[in-house]
């Protein structure tokens, strides 16, 4: 007997999996995870497994949610978000694939973080990366045009490369308006950073087709030209620099605390580098993030915590980077909720508790939850479709100190 919009699932998951390999990414329904509103979809990438995701069906809202929470590797999760919003509009997708894609495009952006100007740029060939360049502004008068100065710079730095490669026409896409209304003549360059670089791109040997995109709209290579521009804004943000990509020391950094919280029994999670500046630990469903930056006003030693519903879990996990960070890593840490995971399925899953429905992530994280307080779990299998039980389950523990 089929399950509950088993079919509409099926075709979603086909569409989802057919957009991830637009992304390099490989899905495959996983085998007997069909369940009443709901299937698992795996995501792999060269050989390397993330783990699942899950997609649902609302019949109430007529519509189909992705949820990530089970994923092992948690930088997966924009490619996948940018996969699954292209399905709601997929000829606006197949339109911005096809736009431009013949040729030479490069995607330019500027940035200003900490008192230091970026710029970030990437060319693509018949819509394949061919280069990607970046790194802090020098220019005095450029500095002092903030953002827009590294847009300036982008430009500069696109076309030294078509030069160098012998490039003589290239698209640029662009956020900024000036860009092109300063080097057409439609804006009046007013200082002498825009009148140089009027009179540059006046002179300019390579042909140039301008293109506007909107910012932070999903567009995959202008977020990507953003990305390098933070990231060439920092990378002369740390006084006494050793050299060392700040955003690699982040990375390198965040793995290794997500280990030493799991050896301490804390669930967590590295979910990647966000908005090219900062590297975000996912701590336990429903736990709460923190946000590492390593700049001269946010340095490494100055988390972001936030979202904790627990001031105990928090406090337990700052303590514990602060020792992290000085090379004292014992364990000062208060031990997790070992509710947190159930209570976030519980939450979930409450508002389908009068439906014929699974609830077998309920029922697995309950069965984890007893096994931790007492040594000994539940029947998942069993009690998988009986959200009544389950709530009675929840509930014992919760009123019980969890179980301990």
């Amino acid at each position: 007997m089929p399950y509950k919009f088993e079919e509409e699932l099926r075709e979603k998951a086909k569409s989802f999996t057919e957009a991830l390999a637009g992304a390099r990414l490989e899905g495959a329904i996983v085998p007997g995870s069909f369940r009443d509103y709901t299937v698992k979809v795996s995501v792999q990438r060269g050989g390397q497994h993330f783990g699942h995701v899950n997609l649902y069906y609302s019949p109430k809202k007529e519509q189909f949610s992705l949820k990530t929470h089970e994923l092992r590797d948690k930088a997966v999760i924009p490619d996948l978000e940018a996969c699954w919003d292209r399905l709601s509009s997929p000829d606006a997708a197949v339109a911005a694939q096809s736009d431009g894609a013949v040729g030479y495009q490069a995607y330019t952006d500027g940035s200003y973080l900490d008192e230091t100007v970026g710029y970030g740029v990437v060319v693509l060939k018949n819509g394949k990366p061919a280069a990607e360049l970046s790194g802090p502004v020098e220019k005095e008068a450029l500095q002092g045009m903030r953002q827009v100065g590294g847009e300036l710079q982008a430009l500069y730095k696109a076309i030294d490369w078509c030069q160098a490669n012998q490039v003589q026409e290239i698209a640029v896409f662009y956020d900024y308006a000036g860009i092109e209304k300063w080097a057409t003549g439609e804006w009046k360059a007013n200082n002498p950073a825009t009148r140089a670089y009027a009179e540059f791109m006046g002179d300019c040997p390579v042909v140039v087709r301008w293109q506007k995109v909107e910012s932070h709209s999903g567009d995959r290579w202008n977020d990507r030209a953003d990305q390098l521009a933070k990231l060439g804004a920092q990378r002369d943000a740390t006084p006494g620099d050793t050299g060392q990509d700040p955003l690699a020391e982040l990375e390198e950094k965040a793995k290794a605390f997500v280990d030493l919280l799991e050896e301490r029994g804390i669930d967590a999670g590295y979910q990647g580098i966000l908005n090219g500046q900062f590297a975000r630990v996912v701590i336990s469903p429903q736990g709460g993030c923190m946000d590492l930056y390593n700049t001269r006003k946010r340095p490494l030693s100055r988390p972001y915590l936030h979202g904790f519903s627990d001031r105990a879990l928090q406090e337990s996990v700052e303590s514990l980077w602060q020792g992290f960070l000085s090379g004292d890593t014992e364990d000062r840490a208060r031990k997790p909720d070992l509710l947190s995971e159930a209570t976030y399925y519980y939450g979930i899953l409450k508002p389908y508790s009068d439906c014929a429905f699974d609830f077998f992530d309920l029922a697995s994280a309950l069965d984890r939850a007893c096994h931790r307080a007492r040594g000994e779990g539940i029947d998942a299998e069993a009690n998988g479709y009986d959200f009544e039980r389950l709530e009675s389950i929840y509930r014992r523990l919760r009123g019980g100190g969890q179980g301990s």
